[in-house]
């Protein structure tokens, strides 16, 4: 991200925030930071609002225009939200609501703001049968060129990085 100059980053499920402060930590500074969070839903944690809302003071300690959005990432109020802070982003990471249905629908909501649009838990894990994101991944494998990264010791995880422009 920072090879490519990100300077605005959307993230939707961000949790405890630490992907979110990862990655604002490694961005030029000044960048403008957004994360979408939905404390208790099927993926969310109800004790990861206060934390999330301590990694933003954080990375606007550091320099960063941070902005939470409190709901859900497929209700049109979350979308409005999002956009009214801005219309495109350098990069997207989607780890919100890890079921199929909920994947398409971040993607086609959220997926056409960034260049650079990333996904979590991309390896598919038998086991696992709650984790569905690698059914919407192989599809769009077929249209971007992207980057895996996927670590072995750890099935059913990964990261994916499309990237929407062409390049890679």
């Amino acid at each position: 991200l920072t090879a490519r100059g990100v300077r605005s980053y959307l993230e939707i499920g961000a949790r405890y925030g630490q992907t979110f402060e990862a990655v604002g930590l490694a961005l030029a500074v000044p960048s403008v930071l957004v994360a979408v969070e939905q404390p208790g839903a099927q993926w969310g944690r109800n004790d990861s609002w206060p934390v999330l809302l301590e990694v933003a003071d954080r990375l606007r300690a550091h320099g960063h225009s941070v902005h939470i959005v409190k709901g859900d990432s497929h209700a049109r109020e979350t979308l409005e939200a999002v956009l009214a802070i801005r219309p495109q982003y350098d990069a997207v990471f989607i780890d919100a609501d890890h079921t199929e249905q909920a994947v398409r629908q971040d993607w086609a909501d959220y997926g056409s703001l960034g260049t650079i649009v990333g996904f979590h838990d991309i390896a598919p894990e038998p086991h696992n049968v709650r984790i569905e994101v690698p059914r919407v991944w192989n599809e769009i494998v077929e249209q971007y060129p992207v980057l895996e990264f996927i670590d072995p010791s750890a099935p059913g995880m990964g990261i994916g990085v499309a990237f929407r422009d062409g390049s890679t």
